[in-house]
């Protein structure tokens, strides 16, 4: 019986499959194929390459494990053809008889992706690895491809206990009794601000289960100030409550800073490549400043330019849409620089030197990760309930701070938090960059000790070399040296001073403790040497 089980399976295999005859015109062939095979859901493009959904390992089949996305081969295509078209092609005699693939149309499906005109699969922006929410906020639970605001996107699972959780149309008391469930597998970690702690990470967990319904995200960084705190537990809850799997853990590249900063660039490159929309950055190295330009440019601008695999030439620079969110971890860590307002800063901190070496019946952070297994339905349902009543309920706007680069993000995941908790996650949001920022600091204590120092006449980056290299009793020129060194220029030579400087050149630097506001400029080359001068004014 199980013989002719499968022999009748695959009868009705062949029976549905479009038979299509090989010629000679490979233009009406492909044409062909494509018109068959132009909906299947194996093959998507995903900025103008040809990709397939895949488990980060065969492991995870079975285990239902996040799904991205990867090039698709010749091979596959190949399979895909042959799977759903019979080809055919006379003989010698005349007589239509079953045909191979011809090599050359894997080939060309593969080459032509980028051109929508003659290779239509469907494009997508990425892949959510978990039930999600369209532009009204009603539920898409089912796997595939989804239309979302206008763009596609591939829904790697769906959830059928989620239809029983999340109501049709949620009340305001409906997302206000979520968010309680969500509080209750956030209790036993030690927050610095027990009011807003555990609402800052509810908002990056919105911002997971609705990331195809705004552009740009912010990263988050959870800081702790001891090792053992459950930093690195709070940011895998994001993807075990709205993946249903273990998120992949990166860690921060080290070495110099140009080495760091280029394979920086290619790790993110990897992520956009792969349609990835959470990437969690675990342990970076206690106390560092975290900055990074390309981080900076992905996260503001949405996207990340790479070169294609195998080319170093400036022809095969292609930009990658850039959707995923950044969650970084660390001991004392900082966001530093242009970072530091591009970060929602979660800080933990508690009176023991680790807490893994105390008494497990004293704390149960530990305990979280299997309560989130354990009740994940439940978790994700809050989550969506949330979000779904918010926009149900026609986005009512509530007051709060505003964040310039991600209106979008504040619109929604930030207004939802505000609306149904009646607390702010951003509110102190510009007081924390700026008391945790070294470079704001830096930049601060330059502008402050510039003008008693050096006036307000222009200065050149050779006369400050010469200022800061020899024995100064002037408190001021000591702590601009200090400043310097923070913010780059270790050895102040002129072309280092003269570098770091160009780095901020047209900032605005206000002192929060006095209101006033600086600004550095560079002025135009003058003088008998020629050289660009630098001031610092008041703005």
């Amino acid at each position: 019986p199980a013989i002719m089980a499968v022999a009748t399976h695959e009868s009705e295999r062949q029976e549905k499959r479009k038979t299509i005859q090989i010629d000679a015109d490979e233009s009406r062939m492909l044409s062909a194929i494509m018109d068959v095979i132009k909906d299947d859901p194996r093959l998507y493009r995903l900025e103008g390459v040809l990709v397939t959904p895949a488990r980060r390992t065969d492991q995870e089949i079975d285990r239902g494990g996040p799904v991205l996305m990867r090039e698709s081969t010749e091979g596959l295509v190949s399979a895909i053809i042959t799977d759903r078209v019979a080809l055919v092609k006379h003989d010698s005699h005349g007589e239509l008889l079953p045909s191979n693939c011809p090599a050359y149309l894997p080939r060309a499906i593969i080459e032509g992706a980028g051109q929508p005109a003659l290779v239509p699969v469907r494009s997508i922006m990425g892949t959510i690895n978990g039930p999600t929410l369209d532009e009204h906020g009603n539920l898409i639970n089912r796997p595939g491809y989804a239309n979302i605001l206008g763009n596609g996107w591939y829904i790697a699972h769906g959830l059928t206990q989620l239809f029983d959780i999340v109501p049709d149309r949620p009340t305001r008391l409906d997302a206000e009794d979520a968010v309680a469930d969500l509080m209750r597998a956030l209790g036993d970690f030690p927050w610095k601000d027990a009011r807003l702690g555990p609402l800052k990470w509810i908002t990056p967990l919105l911002a997971q289960i609705a990331r195809p319904l705004f552009s740009r995200c912010p990263a988050t960084l959870i800081s702790a100030n001891s090792p053992g705190s459950g930093k690195t537990l709070l940011a895998r809850l994001v993807g075990l409550i709205a993946h249903g799997a273990e998120p992949a853990l990166m860690a921060w590249p080290a070495g110099r800073p140009d080495d760091c900063e280029d394979e920086t660039r290619k790790r993110l490159g990897a992520l956009a490549a792969a349609g990835s929309t959470l990437a969690i950055i675990d342990n970076l190295r206690a106390g560092m400043p975290w900055d990074s330009d390309s981080l900076n440019n992905a996260i503001t601008a949405g996207c990340i330019v790479d070169r294609q695999l195998g080319s170093n030439s400036a022809s095969s620079m292609r930009p990658r849409r850039f959707s995923s969110q950044i969650i970084g971890t660390g001991n004392n860590v900082m966001a530093a620089g242009d970072l530091a307002d591009r970060a929602l800063i979660v800080e933990l901190e508690t009176a023991d030197a680790n807490r893994r070496e105390v008494a497990t019946d004293r704390y149960r952070v530990g305990e979280a990760s299997a309560y989130a297994t354990r009740h994940r339905h439940d978790l994700l349902g809050a989550g969506l309930t949330i979000l779904s009543a918010y926009m149900k309920a026609g986005r009512p706007p509530v007051a709060g701070a505003a964040w310039g680069n991600f209106d979008q993000f504040v619109s929604l995941i930030v207004g939802a938090s505000r609306w149904c908790t009646g607390a702010d996650p951003l509110s102190d949001r510009v007081t924390l960059a700026q008391r945790t920022d070294p470079t704001a600091a830096a930049l601060l204590t330059l502008c402050a000790n510039w003008l008693p120092s050096f006036g307000d006449l222009p200065i050149t980056a050779r006369y400050l070399e010469t200022r800061l290299s020899a024995p100064d009793d002037n408190d001021g020129v000591v702590a601009i040296q200090e400043a310097l060194a923070a913010l780059g220029a270790i050895k102040p030579t002129a072309h280092a001073i003269g570098k770091t400087l160009q780095k901020y050149a047209g900032r605005i630097i206000a002192d929060p403790a006095t209101g006033d506001r600086f600004k550095l400029e560079r002025t135009e080359r003058g003088g008998r040497d020629h050289a660009c001068r630098w001031i610092i004014t008041k703005a």
